[in-house]
């Protein structure tokens, strides 16, 4: 009698269904417990990302939190390096895809992909997941990232309308789904999309956030200013990059309206929530909004009133700790050192930037 050809299952491994109903190889119910926190912290903008370590160390053989660990770890760097931690948790995510489930294969290759081959691979197999698996938001949140900062809003598009179908009852996919509609110019499309993401989900910072874009496409300043003044009491538990850029988005629209109280106000903002609240760490992202508002209060209202704080930031970007981490800071930057009268560092910054980015990388943020 010919043998049967069905594999019989391995008792040793266990598989548990995640947030998104899919199955992950784990002996620990802590590990999907802190796997789930984790994809809400990244969706909403949360501030415990640090809880997919604990996913990982409650069991150091589950293929998808080790992968996701490794990235936690390493996307903030932006090198080809990994921090030694970071290389522990990859090897015991690559060790064992063996026994992972089809859904975690496809997720840590699109993970590999991104640590060690770059954007473009990455993509791709961000498209791969949400062929097979379209619930997966964490997995569009990150391709859609990996989109923006390539320049190719239509893929984050493409990649929102794969999982739409099958996440509808799910706000941060309509949220997702705005911003896409609103980088590639349908404005009206994106408006909608937002509205329906906070019907479902009132403190999506994404969904707001993408609301207000909308709103200051179509000139309707006011009315992004009601929203955004009615929102900001959800950004306070939120991570200090969305909390930090929605109160920058609050200050470009003062200034669009202008009046005799817009200067006060849009400084006061600079001081409260951008900068001057910072008062141990920085990261790329308060950079980026406090340069980016200071150049525009030049432009619009008075070159004098920045001066003093275009001191105080440049003083802090000499240490070049974030030197090419983000393309757009590297730009405001060189600005921030010829505004200062520092021709000799922003030459300097210039001719690195040019030597640097052969190729967009993508931002972490939000994603790890």
């Amino acid at each position: 009698m010919a043998s049967s050809s069905v594999e019989k299952p391995d008792p040793a491994i266990s598989y548990k269904n995640d947030l998104w109903g899919y199955e992950v190889r784990s002996s620990s119910d802590d590990c999907i417990t802190f796997l789930n926190k984790y994809y809400i912290e990244v969706l909403s903008y949360g501030r415990d990302k640090r809880v997919i370590l604990q996913a990982a160390d409650a069991d150091n053989c589950c293929a998808l939190a080790c992968g996701l660990a490794a990235v936690y770890l390493w996307a903030p760097q932006k090198s080809t390096t990994l921090p030694p931690r970071a290389l522990i948790y990859l090897t015991a995510a690559k060790e064992n895809l063996v026994k992972a489930s089809k859904y975690e294969e496809l997720v840590v290759r699109a993970l590999v992909a991104w640590i060690e081959h770059g954007s473009e691979d990455a993509l791709a197999r961000h498209f791969e997941v949400l062929e097979s698996y379209p619930r997966d938001l964490l997995t569009l949140k990150r391709g859609q990232t990996l989109c923006f900062n390539m320049g190719r809003s239509a893929d984050m598009l493409r990649l929102a309308l794969k999982a739409l179908p099958f996440n509808v009852e799910r706000g941060y996919v309509f949220g997702m789904l705005a911003f896409a509609l609103v980088e590639v110019g349908s404005i009206r499309e994106g408006e909608s999309a937002a509205r329906m993401a906070l019907t479902i989900e009132a403190q999506d910072i994404w969904a707001q956030h993408a609301l207000c874009h909308a709103l200051e496409y179509q000139c309707r300043f006011k009315e992004a200013l009601t929203l955004m003044n009615i929102s900001c009491s959800s950004w306070l538990t939120r991570c200090s990059f969305m909390r930090e850029h929605n109160w920058w988005h609050v200050a470009a629209c003062q200034l669009e309206l202008g009046g005799r109280s817009a200067l006060k106000t849009v400084l006061y903002i600079y001081d409260e929530h951008i900068w001057g609240s910072q008062r141990v760490i920085k990261n790329p992202q308060t950079y980026i909004n406090a340069l980016g508002l200071l150049l525009r209060m030049e432009i619009r209202v008075d070159s004098s009133i920045v001066q003093e704080r275009i001191l105080q930031v440049v003083s802090s970007l000499k240490e070049r700790a974030f030197e090419h981490q983000e393309l757009l800071l590297d730009l405001l930057a060189i600005w921030a050192f010829g505004r200062a009268d520092q021709p000799e560092e922003a030459i300097e910054m210039a001719e690195s930037v040019k030597s640097n980015w052969q190729q967009p990388c993508a931002s972490a943020e939000g994603v790890i």
